[in-house]
């Protein structure tokens, strides 16, 4: 590794306390010096998603430079980049050919549990497949349970990925390689991942000629809201395992040097979850609290409801209104009604367990539906409500 790629001496912190050999990590394509600003405008932004179901990549698109918006709000969101795009560029952190750095913390979305994209930040020196080049190259791993300091957990995916974007930046201003945001979407099948401990792995595969080299964004850290601290676990080589493990390492000490961008371990990463399920609904709490939704209404599955009779018994049939809109708790003569017209449909006739099917269209994504059950027998009486949200 030459000198013009290494950073500071990364401090270890053993939690054994037992002394190692420190180790160089290099930064691409190399930090700023003090006061330096761009010398022209701020490098653009690449966005593409890899589909998990076809394994191929789409969408790719090209925004100008602090168009950050990705989308759906992440529940879990470490990307706050350790210097402002406008004026200056961030760190991008590298290592040794096939070492994986791996950085944790604690997802607490409260949610499903069901991951249905995790977006990942790099930038690279490599030359764009569209120009004759090999496109970047790394592989990403996702884990549960991961503690660092050795504790690795379970991984739960991988990903190996070559001709990724890239393109390449002015050969007078090496600073201007894109930041690349790569979004990878579990669409219809969404990746379980409960909250609690996580870890992703960022394990660089063309590091070997600092001529193609591939590199992680680094983020800001430690951040209270994703429990993550100024440290990544170093393994080599990779994939993460308690065997390969070389050492935790920050830059805490290491003084900041290039203000106001002091590199900070830890790496881009944001997790969007799948919809949770239905909200209920019910007012002043004056109808039937009987009506539950048993399987969540995600895209190109069932639908599945439940009415709790054992109350009622009397109950004939039940059924389920569905509208686009809501309204305050208005009273009649069959109980407090919920929902704003139009209707949407025929109601769903049946009695205890209500299946109904969801189309698998993208274009219902996120949108949600107001729905109110109905109680049939010797009279109509109106329950409560269920909001629900589609998605995958």
């Amino acid at each position: 590794m030459s000198s013009s790629n290494a950073v500071a001496l990364l401090v270890l912190l053993a939690s054994s306390g037992v002394a190692q050999e420190p180790r160089h990590m290099r930064v691409l394509p190399g930090p700023l010096a003090p006061g330096d600003r761009l010398a022209s405008v701020p490098p653009p932004v690449i966005r593409v998603t890899y589909d998990v179901a076809s394994g191929t990549l789409r969408d790719r698109t090209v925004v100008p430079a602090g168009a950050m918006e990705l989308g759906i709000a992440p529940c879990f969101d470490e990307s706050d980049l350790v210097c402002d795009m406008g004026q200056f560029e961030a760190y991008t952190i590298g290592d040794r050919l096939g070492d994986e750095l791996l950085d944790w913390g604690v997802k607490d979305c409260n949610g499903s549990g069901l991951v249905r994209s995790v977006t990942i930040a790099y930038r690279t020196t490599a030359l764009d497949t569209a120009d004759g080049g090999p496109g970047a190259t790394l592989s990403f791993g996702l884990y549960r349970g991961t503690r660092g300091f050795s504790v690795v957990g379970t991984e739960i995916f991988r990903r190996t990925f070559t001709g990724l974007p890239a393109q390449a930046a002015p050969a007078n201003n090496p600073h201007e390689a894109p930041f690349v945001f790569l979004t990878i979407d579990f669409g219809s099948q969404p990746l379980p991942l409960p909250d609690g401990p996580i870890g992703w792995g960022y394990m660089l595969l063309d590091n070997e000629d600092t001529e193609f080299a591939t590199g992680a964004l680094l983020v800001n850290a430690p951040n209270a809201a994703t429990g993550n601290i100024d440290a990544l676990d170093v393994f080599a080589p990779g994939p993460a395992s308690a065997g390969n493990y070389l050492g935790t390492y920050n830059f805490a000490s290491a003084g900041c040097h290039h203000a106001p961008c002091c590199p900070k371990a830890s790496t881009w990463l944001q997790v969007v979850e799948a919809p949770a399920g239905a909200a209920i609904v019910n007012g002043n709490g004056t109808n039937p609290d009987v009506f539950r939704e048993l399987l969540p209404a995600r895209l190109g599955q069932t639908w599945v409801t439940r009415f709790d009779l054992s109350s009622h018994p009397d109950t004939t049939a039940t059924m389920i209104f569905v509208t686009l809109g809501s309204i305050a708790p208005r009273p009649t003569p069959f109980g407090e009604l919920f929902l704003a017209p139009p209707r949407i449909g025929p109601p769903f006739v049946g009695l205890g367990m209500h299946l109904v099917p969801i189309p698998l269209d993208p274009a219902l994504d996120g949108l949600v539906l107001h729905t109110q059950g109905v109680l049939g027998g010797s009279a109509l009486t109106l329950t409560n409500g269920l909001d629900v949200t589609l998605g995958y």
